[in-house]
C-alpha cells in the first residue's frame, strides 16, 4: 500500500562530451599555420569581392567627375566681345567669335579652357592687349581686349596688306579693285618685303608714312588723302613725304619731329595745310602741287593738270602763296 510512499526517483547522469570521449594524449591540438591559411584564403575571398564593387563605384565617379568637368560646348553666339571697336566688321567679329567658341569647346576641364582660350586669343594678330576671357551666366562668354585697327593698306606684289598704326602686319590680302572700298590710305613704294601676319614690317620709310597718317587722321580733310609715298629721297637720301589725293600732291617733306632746322616744324606744316584746306575746301587745292616745306606754301599747277578736264575739275594755275 504505501508505495506511493516510496521514493520513484531516478539518478540521471550528466552525458559525456565529446572531448571527454578522448584522452587528453588524443586531444587535436591548434595549429597556427592552419588558421593562417584559412584567414589568408578568407582575405583573398573578401578582395575577390570588393574589387568589382569598388571599380564600379571608382568608375561612377570618374564618370561623374569627367562630366562635370569636361567643357560645354560654345556656340559663336555665345560669345560676346565686349566694348568692340566701330571699325571692326561683322564679319571680323564673326570670325574672332568661332575662334573663342572652338578653343573653349575643344580644351580639356574649364579653367584649362579658359586658361587656353586666353593664351591663343593673346596670340591673335587682332589682339593688341588681351585682359580677360570669362564665363558669365546662362553660358555666356565675354572677351575684354583691344584690338590692331587697320589705318593703311601696303602693296607688295601680290596685293595688298593691311598695318596698323605700330606696322604690325594684320591678316587679309586684298586687289586693287577692292581698296577704295576699304576707304583706307595706301603707302606707297615702300621698300622692304613684309614678314609673316602679326610681325611688324620692316623699314623706316614705312614708319614715316604711318606717322604721318597719325598726325593727320583726327583732321576733317583726312579722307581727301588717298595715298602717302615713302620712296622719294633728298641728296642726302632723306626721306620726303608726298601725300597723294585723287587729283592733286601735297609735298610734306621730312618726316614728322625730322624738320630739326631744315625745314618748318611738323605744327607750322599742319597749320599751313589747314589753311590750304580752309581757302581752296580741298588740301591740294582743287588738284595741284602743294608745297608745304618751303619759306612758305608754294602751289603749283600738277604736271597731269591737262587730264583733269575730262573729269569735271579744273586746276587753278598760278594759285597765289599762302603763308
Amino acid at each position: 500500500m504505501g508505495w506511493f510512499l516510496a521514493s520513484n526517483k531516478r539518478k540521471t547522469r550528466r552525458r559525456p562530451s565529446r572531448r571527454a570521449h578522448y584522452p587528453v594524449w588524443k586531444r587535436p591540438k591548434w595549429d597556427p599555420k592552419r588558421t593562417l591559411r584559412g584567414l589568408q584564403w578568407l582575405g583573398i575571398a573578401a578582395v575577390a569581392i570588393a574589387i568589382p564593387l569598388g571599380w564600379g563605384h571608382a568608375e561612377r565617379a570618374l564618370i561623374g567627375y569627367a562630366t562635370s568637368h569636361a567643357p560645354a560646348m560654345v556656340s559663336p553666339q555665345d560669345v560676346s566681345l565686349v566694348d568692340a571697336p566701330t571699325w571692326m566688321s561683322e564679319l571680323l567679329k564673326q570670325d574672332l567669335r568661332q575662334a573663342v567658341a572652338d578653343w573653349l569647346s575643344a580644351a580639356p576641364g574649364d579653367s584649362e579652357s579658359l586658361r587656353a582660350t586666353a593664351a591663343a586669343l593673346a596670340e591673335n594678330p587682332w589682339v593688341r592687349r588681351l585682359e580677360r576671357v570669362q564665363r558669365g551666366r546662362g553660358g555666356r562668354v565675354y572677351v575684354i581686349a583691344e584690338y590692331r585697327e587697320p589705318v593703311a593698306l601696303v602693296p607688295d606684289g601680290h596685293g595688298y596688306r593691311l598695318v596698323d598704326v605700330q606696322a604690325v602686319r594684320l591678316p587679309g590680302l586684298f586687289v586693287e579693285q577692292q581698296v577704295d572700298r576699304l576707304r583706307l590710305p595706301v603707302i606707297e613704294r615702300v621698300a622692304e618685303r613684309p614678314d609673316g601676319v602679326g610681325w611688324i614690317w620692316p623699314g623706316e620709310d614705312l614708319r614715316a608714312g604711318l606717322s604721318l597718317l597719325q598726325l593727320l587722321a583726327d583732321q576733317p580733310y583726312g579722307d581727301q588723302i588717298k595715298a602717302v609715298d615713302v620712296g622719294a629721297r633728298d641728296s642726302r637720301g632723306r626721306i620726303r613725304l608726298i601725300l597723294r589725293t585723287r587729283y592733286g600732291l601735297v609735298r610734306w617733306g621730312l618726316p614728322p619731329g625730322m624738320e630739326q632746322t631744315i625745314e618748318p616744324s611738323t605744327q607750322v606744316k599742319l597749320e599751313r595745310l589747314t589753311g590750304v584746306y580752309q581757302s581752296c575746301g580741298a588740301i591740294d587745292a582743287g588738284g595741284q602741287v602743294v608745297d608745304l616745306f618751303g619759306g612758305e606754301v608754294f602751289i603749283q599747277a600738277a604736271s597731269h593738270a591737262a587730264n583733269h578736264a575730262g573729269r569735271g575739275r579744273q586746276p587753278r594755275v598760278g594759285y597765289a602763296s599762302l603763308r
